[in-house]
């Protein structure tokens, strides 16, 4: 194989495991905590920001205002955000977890660090360091 071609099976391999473990962490998701994957980064996002306005979340997200509107209805609906009125400022609300919504967000802690913990298993501790090295090395190059 040329240097190309082995260029590119690295690159589609490396993509090919991202996409197989965010599936995963997807369907566990939807299983476990009946949300899909943009719900869950939006609760994750509130959880590390609790306060934070719709407008900032949807410059974080880089999504459509209405599109992040519709999603936090949605999740405010289902009791896992609850948007607060600062007496300061009656046209922002605050956007915060409840506690429902903070064990989803735990379940996706879990469930992304099994799965990171399955997809390292499948390579001995001293293949791990070699491969981690590796991409190090590929990384320092870009």
């Amino acid at each position: 194989m040329t240097e190309y071609e082995n260029g590119e099976r690295i690159l589609t391999l490396l993509r090919q495991l991202d996409v197989r473990q965010q599936q995963r962490i997807a369907e566990q998701m939807v299983q476990q905590a009946g949300v899909t994957m943009q719900q869950t980064t939006i609760l994750a996002i509130i959880a590390q920001q609790p306060g934070m306005i719709q407008r900032d979340l949807v410059n974080i997200i880089g999504r459509r205002a209405a599109t992040i509107s519709s999603l936090l209805k949605r999740l405010d609906s289902a009791g896992l955000v609850r948007r607060k009125i600062p007496s300061d400022n009656t046209r922002n609300k605050e956007l915060y977890l409840t506690d429902t919504g903070q064990q989803v967000v735990q379940q996706f802690k879990c469930i992304r660090e099994n799965e990171t913990n399955a997809l390292a298993g499948k390579l001995l501790e001293t293949e791990q360091t070699t491969l981690i090295a590796l991409l190090e090395k590929l990384q320092g190059d870009s």
